[in-house]
């Protein structure tokens, strides 16, 4: 039995859309950007701080230098950028003791990993597909929108990197992957809520 349905994805795949239609058709909580303003409040920084501490490119090596300046300066802080980490971890663990949810990014399947109930998505577009829906959904500038998807998708693939250890579109990490550009954002809708039980 799936209860709860953990998306990772590409910028402009229509994700998150997925995640809010799914709400409404099932009436199973999604979790988005919710997460990061859980984490900006616990951390007392605003979402804008959290989400510049995301775009550090916090690799295993960088993590491992971060710890030894920390170690060898006698800090006994674990630095923000670190921290981030674990309290987003268990803010997706607290809302999922709550019950059946759909959560969208923050590694939310490396949270829940220890559970048996859980399904990793992994959700992608044609770069045609994922610049006009950015384009036309986020109205990102024509001009600007290849710099930003770029810069957007390689924080995530940095983030999922540092947390889990893996790279975000291993096939390996996921139960189902969805191409979007082709199945449509409903018929991802109509898929996922015939996987995960009310």
């Amino acid at each position: 039995m799936i209860n709860y349905i953990t998306i990772e994805r590409e910028y402009g795949s229509g994700a998150t859309e997925i995640g809010k239609r799914l709400m409404e058709k099932t009436g199973i909580r999604c979790y988005g950007g919710e997460i990061l303003e859980l984490a900006a409040k616990r951390m007392r920084k605003t979402v804008e701080q959290v989400l510049i501490l995301e775009e550090k490119n916090l690799d295993s090596i960088n993590y491992t230098l971060s710890m030894i300046d920390s170690a060898v300066n006698g800090k006994n802080e674990v630095p923000d950028h670190i921290k981030l980490h674990t309290i987003e971890n268990d803010i997706i663990r607290e809302l999922a003791d709550e019950g059946p949810a759909v959560f969208i990014g923050h590694c939310a399947g490396h949270a829940l990993k220890d559970r048996d109930d859980v399904l990793n998505v992994y959700i992608h577009g044609s770069k045609s597909f994922n610049k006009f829906r950015a384009i036309e959904k986020y109205h990102i500038s024509p001009t600007e929108v290849d710099k930003i998807m770029k810069k957007i998708d390689r924080r995530r693939a940095n983030f999922y990197n540092t947390t889990t250890g893996k790279k975000i579109d291993d096939i390996n990490n996921y139960g189902l992957i969805l191409n979007s550009s082709i199945l449509g954002i409903e018929k991802c809708v109509d898929i996922l809520s015939d996987v995960i039980k009310i």
